[in-house]
């Protein structure tokens, strides 16, 4: 049995956009017109209605967040805490002004609940101020931080080479990842050294820092993050005989009969469920030559490239450090021939 990556429940475009509306709207059209029925409410029943009030208005927003970020989540995110730190002082602040000026006679007190109508607008109107503009918005953003990732390990390869004289992909013994070689480059040295280099990659001691989560090798549109062996890094190197890291892994060059520009390094391959200190990549055969293929498990492609992205495509990280997004459409040809140093297949930019 097949199942079709990414599943389609992984993201709906513009669904989040749609929820939060929808929500939205949900509090305007109910709890405003609750808010005014309740300047007519008589003690001590408009007492509890205030209370009511108030605890709506202080929870929708963290509702709609939650709906906001139910699909294609990224790990880490903080906005609960801004949300908090904005809206809740801001109406603190505002009931303290109004009970100020009600001593002072200016007004009315904040045990009056027609002043929650007040606070429910200034609530709403700071809370969709903090909302991004939309799904595709977003979309584009974790696009363009998924391009800067595979850009990033693209630059920390060659830093590697000149530091050490050979290629992060080099036969090591016992073997781990290229990805564990580059931690010092990218700000990781402590996570580098926790790393029993003596010890195989699963080891107890080094299965603990697979579960440390690296910024650097997930891209923010991934779903599923990891497993009970570590988490999931969402880009692989391709490898093969033919491959580029097999060419300059032999002779620590770049010269690519192929051309380094046409010529794949790193491909993003989230369907792998490649464990990010696993020394396992992509080879690309006959069978898997393409984006997004079906894989026999949920989450699971068995593709060359696959990705969560709402497009469907997914990126990729030439040898000379350019990336590029390719369409799930793309020719197999195309593809095939980007996965070969010294294939002499052909292409031009408009195959793609």
């Amino acid at each position: 049995m097949t199942y079709v990556f990414p599943p389609l429940e992984s993201y709906e475009p513009g669904t989040t956009s749609s929820l939060v509306v929808t929500i939205l709207f949900f509090c305007v059209v109910v709890a405003l017109p609750v808010s005014i029925i309740a300047c007519w409410c008589r003690p001590p029943r408009w007492r509890i209605t205030q209370i009511l009030l108030a605890l709506f208005w202080l929870i929708c927003p963290f509702i709609a967040f939650g709906s906001a970020q139910k699909v294609n989540a990224p790990p880490g995110v903080a906005l609960p805490a801004l949300l908090s730190l904005v809206v809740l002082p801001t109406v603190a602040i505002l009931g303290v002004w109004q009970e100020y000026s009600a001593r002072r006679g200016l007004t009315r007190g904040i045990h009056d609940p027609r002043n929650w109508c007040l606070y429910a607008f200034v609530a709403l109107i700071l809370f969709m101020s903090l909302l991004p503009s939309g799904g595709h918005s977003r979309e584009a953003d974790r696009r363009t931080a998924c391009q800067y990732h595979l850009k990033t390990l693209g630059y920390a390869i060659y830093d590697y080479h000149d530091l050490h004289k050979q290629y992060p992909f080099s036969e090591m013994q016992p073997a781990r990842s290229w990805r564990v070689e580059l931690l010092p480059l990218l700000d990781h040295l402590p996570k580098y050294n926790a790393y029993d280099q003596k010890q195989a990659w699963n080891s107890p001691q080094n299965a603990r820092l697979a579960s440390v989560a690296i910024r650097e090798y997930l891209c923010p549109s991934a779903v599923v993050h990891g497993s009970s062996e570590g988490l999931y890094t969402s880009y692989a190197l391709l490898d093969g005989p033919q491959s580029a890291a097999a060419w300059m892994r032999r002779t620590q060059k770049v010269n690519l009969p192929d051309g380094t520009a046409s010529t794949a390094l790193l491909v993003e391959a989230c369907g792998q469920q490649i464990v990010w200190t696993e020394p396992r990549d992509v080879v690309a055969t006959s069978n898997n030559i393409g984006i997004n293929l079906p894989g026999s498990m949920p989450h699971q492609s068995d593709a060359v490239w696959s990705s969560y992205h709402a497009r469907k495509g997914a990126h990729m990280a030439f040898v000379d450090g350019s990336v590029r997004y390719l369409n799930a459409n793309t020719d197999p040809s195309v593809l095939r021939a980007m996965t070969t140093a010294d294939g002499d297949e052909p292409f031009n930019d408009y195959d793609f």
